[in-house]
């Protein structure tokens, strides 16, 4: 009997736009996640990394939900890494500025461009208290807007202009020693963005 190949599915922008939200409450949630919250976000990191990438003992919702707030909230309240996109980025392209050169610090143009985005589309920001406009939880919102409502173009651009520090992220949460649930969660980040940066093109499942 010759062998049945069976072709991933290649997710759409409303599949990605789903995961874009779950992954934006899973990184910017101030409390732990709830037990729906740990199903949406095993059913997302299934989708966007396949079953192979996950830990046998992470496949259970419930085992997810605990090990997750027990460790990658911890270690994400304890603020040891940042998920501000200024952080990794030279602070402001003015390079009469004397920060021109300058990384490591909050609130620089990407804060900026996001507050014009968020301005220019009539959207609402977070409490800034809470999360700053360039949390990478506050990009993934506005990139499931993008994929849901907007052509393909405009999440392409906004990818290449707001999610290409994801490499460094992943760098230093893996220095810090964070846990494996929060490397999955960032992988499967990378891998969202690159499914929306090919036009929905490539399959995400595995990559």
């Amino acid at each position: 009997m010759t062998p049945v190949t069976v072709t991933p599915e290649i997710p759409g922008p409303d599949a990605l736009s789903e995961a874009a939200d779950v992954l934006s409450v899973l990184l910017g949630t101030i409390h732990p996640i709830r037990s729906d919250e740990a199903e949406d976000a095993l059913e997302t990191l299934r989708l966007l990394l396949g079953d192979s990438r996950i830990p046998m003992t992470l496949l259970d919702p419930g085992t997810f939900e605990k090990v997750w707030n027990e460790q990658a909230f911890v270690f994400l309240q304890g603020q040891r890494i940042s998920l501000e996109e200024s952080v990794y980025k030279f602070w402001t392209s003015e390079t009469a500025h004397p920060l021109s050169n300058v990384k490591g610090l909050s609130w620089g143009d990407p804060a900026t461009h996001m507050i014009e985005l968020f301005d220019g589309f009539g959207l609402q920001l977070s409490d800034p208290r809470v999360l700053s406009p360039d949390h990478l939880s506050v990009l993934l919102g506005f990139l499931s807007f993008l994929m849901r409502t907007r052509p393909v173009d405009e999440a392409r651009v906004f990818c290449a202009d707001h999610m290409d520090w994801l490499n460094e992220l992943m760098e230093t949460v893996r220095d810090h020693e964070a846990p494996e649930c929060l490397l999955l969660a960032i992988n499967a980040t990378q891998s969202l963005v690159r499914c929306a940066a090919a036009g929905y093109k490539e399959i995400c499942n595995g990559r």
